[in-house]
Parts: C-alpha cells; sequence; structure tokens
C-alpha cells in the first residue's frame, strides 16, 4: 500500500512537522519540530503566546500552566496531545546589525 507522502518530496519535514496550540484557539498557534522520538522543539514565545503571555515573558511557565498546551501533528493524524515543558530558554529581544529585530532564542 502506498502512503500519501510517496510523491512528495517534503514528506519528512511534514511528518516532523507539530503546531502548538491552547485551549479556544481553534488554528495553531505556532510551530514545533519533532526533534527526537517524543520531543518537540518550538521557541518560547510560541509557549508564551498558547499561555496568553506576553511574548517576551521570561519566567518559565508551571506545570500547571503547561496543562493548558497542547500539539498537534498534521503529517500524521492530527490529534491534540499533551505536553510537558522540559526545557526553558527565556525569549529575548536583539538587534541586528542592519537595525533589525530578531527574538531569540527561536
Amino acid at each position: 500500500m502506498r502512503s500519501p507522502y510517496d510523491d512528495d518530496p517534503d514528506a519528512a519535514v511534514r511528518r516532523a512537522w507539530a503546531t502548538v496550540h491552547s485551549p479556544g484557539a481553534g488554528a495553531g498557534l505556532g510551530a514545533g519540530l519533532i526533534v527526537a522520538d517524543g520531543f518537540v522543539l518550538t521557541c518560547a514565545h510560541v509557549v508564551n503566546a498558547a499561555l496568553q503571555r506576553p511574548k517576551l515573558a521570561a519566567a518559565r511557565p508551571s506545570a500547571q500552566a503547561m496543562l493548558q498546551v497542547t500539539v498537534s501533528f498534521p503529517g500524521l493524524d492530527g490529534k491534540h496531545r499533551a505536553v510537558e515543558l522540559v526545557n526553558w530558554l527565556a525569549p529575548s529581544r536583539r538587534r541586528t546589525s542592519s537595525g533589525g529585530t530578531v527574538i531569540s532564542p527561536c
């Protein structure tokens, strides 16, 4: 049986893609990537958005707060799954040499 991704050169990327959600948000608030079995990497400002916090909030979200956040995998089955925060690098704003603004880490 052929997979719907057999002829898709981007299939591996699509299967690794995660969407970050919060309750009542409908569509996803941001993206992440599967980096290892059971681990999704996303930006801190995406987690902050899911928790309805300021984009640059630096404090590590509590385990209780993280119960509101789910991820889905559109390239797999699209079901929402609970998450646990394993590590947190607070976002910060920095200027580029050309005068632009970058939010990091991301």
